[in-house]
């Protein structure tokens, strides 16, 4: 099965102590990534790995063998390492540490509200436009406005029967 030449090659795993991935689509940050952040020049010199459509195509064999390097070291030494040749990487949050980032607190995405049971925590929606709400409520009661809905449904559910 060929795998499609224009899917981008993603080098990246398991950092010591946490994921990261590292954009590489292009032989000039593919040769930076080998020469000067992993130390292995010989990498993109490898008729296996020297062109990006060569990586494409040996892309399990490339991400296996940078696999045991990159659990080496921390995923904050291997950023750095990036970020001093302009290769672009990052770490892969899980939901908790996403929403720990200082844009999400900029953004204000985790809201508290007040319901009968105590203060609760919410991640309110993300876009802000004019005459879009996206403050946090608290949930309805159980059963609050359940009549309402139901004859809204049965209502709709009518209509959609008629000839």
């Amino acid at each position: 099965m060929r795998r499609s030449r224009v899917k981008r090659n993603r080098c990246g795993d398991e950092a010591k102590d946490q994921p990261f991935v590292v954009a590489v689509g292009n032989d000039g940050l593919f040769g930076r990534l080998a020469r000067d952040v992993i130390g292995q020049p010989q990498l993109a010199d490898d008729p296996r790995f020297a062109t990006n459509e060569a990586r494409s195509c040996n892309r399990d064999l490339l991400n296996a063998s940078l696999a045991d390097l990159f659990r080496q070291r921390t995923v904050e030494t291997w950023l750095t390492a990036l970020r001093e040749v302009n290769i672009p990487g990052g770490r892969i949050n899980d939901v908790t540490d996403a929403l720990a980032t200082k844009q999400a607190e900029e953004r204000q995405l985790v809201q508290s509200c007040s319901t009968e049971g105590g203060q609760v925590r919410a991640v309110r929606y993300p876009v802000r436009a004019e005459g879009i709400c996206s403050e946090v409520t608290p949930p309805p009661k159980l059963g609050e406005g359940g009549e309402a809905l139901l004859r809204n449904w049965l209502a709709r559910q009518r209509r959609s029967r008629k000839p």
